[in-house]
Parts: structure tokens; C-alpha cells; sequence
């Protein structure tokens, strides 16, 4: 069960534990490089991560006042640190159970005890004051083994190691300056 929450849903709403949540039908993103990716102003730190916990809420969506929507939070905890990250981090991520009754929604794809390569997205005050997570900043373990977002390492296999090694070189810099290397998408 998260602690560290804060959810604005009210008293006694009513919270729903995930063990996997699956993105769906999320849209073709613009193909962007490795290192652009990593100097993007959203992303404010980087590292590769523990899935704790997963658990949806439905809640007031402060980015659309008067509506609510299914949010799942997401609980972290730091395996290794490759830029300016936090040990236990919190994310919360649209998608979840929703007023309806209905269940999903969700941009990325997770799923308790795995591990991740993240670049999570700055807190603002719109997501309650935590990081949230954008499909492209999430890499995840296929099968296939090596850590992949969908556009980049598709083909070439990056362990996570290699992965955090490359995003620590390109961190920090402002979005306009030379890129060291870069990682095209395949």
C-alpha cells in the first residue's frame, strides 16, 4: 500500500492495486535521439528503477477543472542513480480506474517488481506535486533482454548499465548544446 501519497480524491475513495498496467493505443510519437530526449526541459532527473507499487485512484484532474479521472500512482525505488535521482520517487500517471467503472487509459507500461530504466518529467503543481512519466522516458526490459522505449535500442540490445552510462553523458546540458553521441531511433 503507498504512504506516500496525497490524493485528492476524498475520504474513503475508493483505491485499486494493480499488479500490471498496459499502455494503450498510444499514439506515434516524433522520432527524437537519444540525446535530445535526455536534455529535454521535462525531465528533470534519471535513473533505473524498482517498480514497487502500482495503485489507481479516481480524482480531481487539476489540468481540466470539473472533471475527474482515473490516476494511477506509481511507487519507485532506486536501483541506480544515473542523473540527479531520488530514491523513492513517486509518479503519477493517467490512467486508472475511472468514474465510469471502466479501467485504463495509461500512456506507459509497467508492471510491480520490474525493473525500468525512467526519465521522469518535473513535478508541477497539476500533477499534485509529483513527477509523471512520458512513454519515451520509459524504458523497459522486452524479452528479447536489453532496455528499449519503443523507439530507440530496438534492434541493438543496450543493458541497463550501458543505458545509464550513455544518459549520464548527455545529461545536464542545456537542449541546445553540442551532443557528445547520440542514439537515433531504429
Amino acid at each position: 500500500m503507498l504512504t506516500l501519497i496525497a490524493c485528492g480524491g476524498g475520504e474513503g475513495e475508493a483505491r485499486t492495486e494493480y499488479a500490471r498496467i498496459e499502455a494503450g493505443g498510444v499514439l506515434d510519437q516524433y522520432p527524437i535521439g537519444l540525446c535530445a530526449l535526455v536534455r529535454h526541459p521535462m525531465f528533470g532527473s534519471a535513473g533505473l528503477y524498482e517498480v514497487e507499487a502500482l495503485e489507481g485512484v479516481v480524482e480531481d484532474d487539476l489540468r481540466n477543472p470539473g472533471d475527474r479521472a482515473g490516476f494511477t500512482y506509481v511507487e519507485l525505488a532506486l536501483v541506480d542513480g544515473w542523473w540527479s535521482a531520488e530514491q523513492s520517487p513517486v509518479a503519477r500517471v493517467l490512467g486508472g480506474p475511472w468514474p465510469s467503472g471502466d479501467s485504463g487509459g495509461w500512456h506507459v507500461s509497467l508492471a510491480v517488481g520490474e525493473r525500468v530504466g525512467l526519465l521522469l518529467v518535473n513535478p508541477v503543481a497539476e500533477n499534485r506535486g509529483h513527477h509523471d512519466l512520458h512513454n519515451l522516458g520509459v524504458f523497459n526490459a522486452p524479452e528479447n533482454g536489453g532496455y528499449s522505449n519503443g523507439q530507440l535500442f530496438k534492434d541493438r540490445r543496450v543493458g541497463a548499465g550501458e543505458l545509464g552510462e550513455l544518459i549520464e553523458g548527455l545529461a545536464g546540458e542545456d537542449l541546445e548544446a553540442d551532443c557528445p553521441y547520440d542514439e537515433l531511433p531504429e
